[in-house]
């Protein structure tokens, strides 16, 4: 405030009415005083947000949300951004599943962390009637979903065909054919979710979603932790696979095993955008060979990781020399294009 004045949280709308952002966190968990699950209730006055019209983004961090909260937030009419850090329970859900049909009237970004995959569900049965651009849910089923729960809850996703761009789930891990509703989410630019996979699947993934900029579906990486094995299905031929279908990857991310068979006749197969390519969990042999075909996938400057957190001193090595001698190929290949167009 110009005065110097810091007016409290409940004088904001009066004094603030034009806001069109907020982020609020509990004052004693970002202070360090209590850990996030001392509260049973928020000190934030909700009540007060049904005057603040102009809202559009609103981030609450640290509090217990209730299904009243929800009823509040749903009547903003230009809110189109929810980030909730706070764990959405299964009642919440529940409730909010029957109570607000109708409302976030322009709601297209949420990010939400989840009790179980039924609350996920719940929940976006109460919002099924928005027009969803970007779904981000995190949640805490620290085992692997069921074939029936995972799809389930892609259906619920499905329903948002036409506007959804963007898609990233922290779950425990998934298996691609039990996901075979998203096939309809053909809008997708952005996947980023724990899928297991084999080439048969991704070759049907590079079908339904020929309008992917971006993929990470790394088992490890969006996963909560859990006792099982982890296998690599998939080697450096999905590459060509992805390469056919999916011309607008930009950044790509797999497990799969870098020292398998290079596939040939990879010149017609080209990534024309791809500029990250992660490989991880896998340690490299030869260096050079897997240096000299990655060259070759990409028209555009490759960067290139495959590193994982307890990797020793040589795996982290032989990862480096990959990453080092790609783009002097790369350099290479193109002088002999140019030479050749000369």
């Amino acid at each position: 405030m110009s005065d110097g004045y810091a007016p409290s949280v409940a004088e904001l709308p009066e004094r603030c009415p034009g806001i069109r952002s907020l982020q609020y966190t509990e004052p004693d968990v970002r202070s360090g005083q209590h850990s996030p699950e001392d509260y049973r209730s928020s000190r934030f006055p909700f009540a007060l947000l049904a005057g603040w019209n102009d809202l559009e983004e609103i981030n609450l961090c640290e509090m217990e949300l209730t299904v009243n909260h929800l009823e509040v937030l749903s009547g903003l009419p230009r809110l189109w951004r929810l980030r909730c850090v706070p764990l959405v329970t299964k009642a919440v859900a529940n409730s909010a599943s029957t109570t607000l049909k109708e409302g976030f009237p322009r709601l297209t970004s949420v990010d939400l962390r989840m009790a179980d995959y039924e609350t996920a569900i719940s929940f976006l049965k109460a919002i099924c009637h928005t027009r969803l651009n970007k779904l981000c849910l995190y949640i805490d089923a620290k085992r692997l979903s069921t074939g029936q729960e995972a799809t389930a809850l892609a259906s619920y996703i499905s329903k948002f065909y036409d506007t959804l761009h963007e898609l990233t789930l922290y779950c425990g891990s998934l298996f691609y054919e039990d996901l075979h509703p998203l096939g309809r989410c053909r809008q997708l630019k952005i996947l980023l979710a724990p899928i297991r996979c084999n080439s048969s699947d991704i070759d049907n993934l590079s079908l339904k979603f020929p309008n992917l900029q971006q993929l990470d579906i790394r088992p490890t990486q969006y996963t909560i932790p859990s006792d099982e094995a982890d296998e690599l299905e998939l080697d450096l031929t999905c590459l060509k696979l992805l390469a056919r279908r999916c011309p607008n990857i930009c950044r790509l991310a797999l497990e799969l095993d870098p020292n398998a068979v290079l596939p040939g006749n990879w010149h017609s197969k080209r990534f024309p955008r791809l500029e990250e390519l992660k490989i991880e969990y896998s340690d490299v042999e030869d260096p050079f060979a897997l240096a000299t075909f990655l060259s070759s996938i990409s028209l555009t400057a490759l960067r290139v990781s495959g590193l994982r957190d307890d990797d020793d001193d040589e795996a982290v090595d032989s990862w480096g020399e990959v990453d080092r001698l790609v783009p002097l190929l790369q350099s290479i290949r193109k002088d002999e294009r140019r030479c050749i167009e000369e």
